[in-house]
C-alpha cells in the first residue's frame, strides 16, 4: 500500500489528541478517510480530518463490535486500523500500585489492542485484504521506572503482534508495531515532519532531539544507553560525568565512535566541593583534567554548577562571590579549548547542597559581570525553574547566551529533588 492510500479507509483509536490526532490528519492529508474512536469524541467534532467520529470504550468488547459496524457503514468499507488507544497510569513505583490500577493499564493498553484488531479482522478476513498498525512504546522494550505496568502492557502488544502477524501468512492482511519514544501532547503537538519553534510551542524531530544520559543512568550503563539512543533514531546525547568515569574516557570516545551517537556536552563540573574547597590546587587540578576529557570527547560544552555552602555556612552572599572569582579562574583554563562553560541555576530546594545559584535571573547578571559570552553560556533546567515567574523575560534576555535546555518533568511528590525528573526517561534533553 505505501503512502498511495487515496479512497483507503481506516480506523484509528485514541483519535482525540496526540499521536491519534496527528495519525489521523495526516491521512486525510494523503486521501484516505477516517473514523476516529475515543472516549472524549466530543473534542472530534469539529476536526475536518475525520470522515466519521464515535465514542468508543476499548476496554467494552460490545462498545467496540458496535463502533466497528457503525464505522464500516459510515465509511463504506474498511482497509486499515490504527491501534493507538494508550494510557500512561500513575508514576510510581511498582509497589505502590494496586490490583484495580494494573488492570486498568493492562484493560486499555493491551486488551483493547487484542479486542479492537479482533473486531476488524471478521471483515479483513472475508475481503483478503487489511492493514493493521499497533503503537507500542519504547518502554515495552526497555522499560521506564515509574511506569512497570505501561511498559509490561507495551511489551506484550509487541509480542501479540508478532503472534497474530504469524497467524494472518499467507493472507494479504499485515500486521506492525511500532514503538514510539515520547511526544508532545497538547496544543503545541506536531508530527515529526512538520517544522516549528523547538523551544515555545512544538516537539522536535529524532535527528534534532538529545538525550541525556541521566535519563537512564540507574538502568544501564554508558555503552547500554548510547545503544538505547542508537537503536531507538536518537543520534545527539549529553555524557554524564559519572558514567564516563566507570569506563574512562579513551573507551566512552570508542563507545561514542561505534555507535554513531554525538556528544553534546558533558556535566556536571562542580566548581566548589567539600574536598576541593579550601585547596585552590586540587580544585585547579581537577577543573584541568575534567576540561581536558570533555574535549578529549568532542563535546560542545560542559555544564557548571556551583556547588553548595561549606558546612555550617550560611553565608550565601560570601558564597557567591567566591563562584564569580572561581568562574574567573576557570575562564583562564578554557580557553583555546573550543568548550563552551554553561551555568546551570538549580532549583532553591538545593541552594544549600549543589547550587548556590537557583535563578536564571542570577546566572545572567553573572555574564553580564563577566562579559565574557566567548566561553560563557547559560543551561536552562526546566525542572529546575519552571517555578520561575520571570522564566520567560529571563530566557530572552539571555538569548545567544543559552547554549543548553533541558526538557524534564516535575513530579509533585518528589522523593528526590536532585534526580527525580531526570528518572522519566526520554524526558530530558540537551
Amino acid at each position: 500500500m505505501g503512502f498511495d492510500i487515496e479512497g483507503h479507509k481506516f480506523i484509528v483509536t485514541g483519535a482525540a489528541k496526540g499521536i491519534g490526532l496527528a495519525i489521523s490528519r495526516r491521512l486525510s492529508e494523503l486521501g484516505a478517510k477516517v473514523s476516529g474512536w475515543d472516549l472524549n469524541d466530543d473534542t472530534m467534532t469539529s476536526e475536518p480530518a475525520f470522515t466519521h467520529r464515535v465514542k468508543v470504550d476499548v476496554t467494552d468488547e460490545k462498545s467496540i463490535q458496535s463502533a466497528v459496524k457503525e464505522s464500516i457503514q459510515k465509511l463504506g468499507g474498511l482497509q486499515g486500523l490504527i491501534a493507538n488507544a494508550g494510557i500512561n497510569g500513575s508514576t510510581k513505583p511498582t509497589w505502590e500500585y494496586s490490583k484495580q490500577e494494573w488492570e486498568h493499564v493492562m484493560s486499555v493498553d493491551l486488551t483493547g489492542v487484542f479486542l479492537s484488531t479482533k473486531a476488524v479482522l471478521h471483515h479483513m478476513r472475508k475481503n483478503g485484504y487489511g492493514r493493521l498498525i499497533i503503537i507500542s512504546s519504547v518502554a515495552g522494550k526497555e522499560g521506564n521506572p515509574g511506569a512497570s505496568p505501561y511498559g509490561a502492557a507495551k511489551s506484550g502488544v509487541i509480542g501479540y503482534a508478532k503472534g497474530l502477524a504469524r497467524e494472518l501468512l499467507p493472507a494479504d492482511i499485515t500486521v506492525n508495531c511500532l514503538s514510539k519514544l515520547f511526544f508532545h501532547d497538547g496544543p503545541g503537538f506536531r508530527p515529526f515532519w512538520r517544522k516549528g519553534n523547538l523551544l515555545m510551542n512544538s516537539s522536535v524531530s529524532l535527528t534534532e532531539l538529545c538525550i541525556h544520559q541521566v535519563c537512564i543512568w540507574q538502568q544501564s550503563s554508558f555503552a547500554e544507553s548510547l545503544d538505547c539512543f542508537a537503536r531507538n533514531g536518537v543520534t545527539n546525547t549529553a555524557l554524564w560525568k559519572p558514567l564516563v568515569d566507570d569506563v574512562g574516557v579513551k573507551h566512552a570516545k570508542k563507545y561514542l565512535r561505534d555507535s554513531g551517537v554525538s556528544a553534546i556536552s558533558m556535566c556536571p563540573l562542580v566548581l566548589l566541593e567539600q574536598q576541593n574547597e579550601h585547596d585552590s590546587v586540587l580544585r585547579t587540578k581537577q577543573h584541568l583534567q575534567y576540561l581536558e576529557e570533555a574535549a578529549e570527547l568532542e563535546v560542545k560544552s560542559v555544564v557548571v554548577i556551583t556547588g553548595g555552602l561549606p558546612p555550617g555556612s550560611r553565608d550565601l552572599n560570601g558564597q557567591r562571590q567566591k563562584v564569580l572569582e572561581e568562574l574567573e579562574q576557570l575562564i583562564g583554563q578554557v580557553e583555546g579549548t573550543g568548550l563552551k562553560l554553561a551555568i546551570e541555576p538549580l532549583h532553591p530546594m538545593v541552594c544549600g547542597s549543589r547550587s548556590v545559584i537557583s535563578s536564571l535571573s542570577e546566572a545572567n547578571d553573572i555574564l553580564d559581570k563577566l562579559k565574557r559570552d566567548d566561553v560563557l553560556g547559560i543551561a536552562v533546567d526546566t525542572y529546575a525553574l519552571w517555578w520561575d515567574p520571570g522564566l520567560k523575560q529571563e530566557i530572552q534576555r539571555a538569548g545567544s547566551r543559552l547554549t543548553n535546555f533541558h526538557v524534564s518533568d516535575w513530579l509533585h511528590e518528589t522523593r528526590d529533588v536532585r534526580l527525580e525528573g531526570s528518572r522519566l526517561q526520554g524526558s530530558r534533553g540537551s
